[in-house]
C-alpha cells in the first residue's frame, strides 16, 4: 500500500489528488495534495518542535563552564556530547545555574515543563506513540515551552 502510494506522489502533486481504488477496483476515496499536507505536518512537526527547544537550551547554557555545570553532567560536556533533556533539567534544577541563567520565570515551572517534554521525547525516540502528534497534549506543552524559551534567547535566525 505504502509503496502504491509513493508511486503515485508525483501525480498528486500535478492534479492534486488521485482516486483510491479497493482491490475490486471500486471506488473507496479521494487522497488529496491537502490530506498528504496534513499527514505530513502531523508526523514531522513534532520532531522539529523538539530539535528547536533543544537547539535553544544548548545556546542558553553553552556559557556555563564545566565547574559551573552540576557534577553528574559535567562529564558529557568534557566529552563534547549534547546533553539530554534530563540533564538540561538538572542545570536548571541546580541553584547556581538557576541564578546565572536568570530567566523571568518560575523555576518549579519550568522543571515541570521540562519534565513532561523530557518524556514525550523519550516517547518518540523509542517509538512508544504510532504517530509522534497523537499525544497532542504533550506536542502543546513542548510548543508552550519552545515560546519561552524564544523569550529569553534572542536568537536572530528564528
Amino acid at each position: 500500500m505504502d509503496q502504491e502510494l509513493f508511486r503515485q506522489l508525483d501525480r498528486i502533486q500535478e492534479s492534486g489528488f488521485t482516486v483510491i481504488v479497493d482491490g475490486e477496483n471500486t471506488v473507496i476515496g479521494i487522497l488529496t495534495s491537502t490530506d498528504l499536507a496534513g499527514q505530513l505536518k502531523q508526523r514531522v512537526e513534532p520532531f522539529i518542535v523538539l530539535k528547536e527547544l533543544e537547539r535553544r537550551l544548548r545556546r542558553l547554557t553553552a556559557a556555563f563552564s564545566v565547574e559551573e555545570l552540576p557534577r553528574d553532567i559535567r562529564k558529557t560536556r568534557q566529552k563534547g556530547k549534547h546533553l539530554s533533556l534530563g540533564q538540561y533539567h538538572s542545570i536548571v534544577a541546580d541553584p547556581g545555574c538557576w541564578e546565572k541563567l536568570d530567566w523571568p520565570f518560575d523555576q518549579q515551572d519550568i522543571l515541570a515543563r521540562l519534565k513532561v517534554v523530557s518524556k514525550y521525547r523519550n516517547d518518540l525516540a523509542h517509538w512508544a506513540v504510532d504517530a509522534p502528534s497523537e499525544d497532542a497534549e504533550a506536542l502543546d506543552a513542548t510548543a508552550r515551552l519552545l515560546k519561552l524559551l524564544k523569550v529569553v534567547d534572542r536568537d536572530p535566525s528564528g
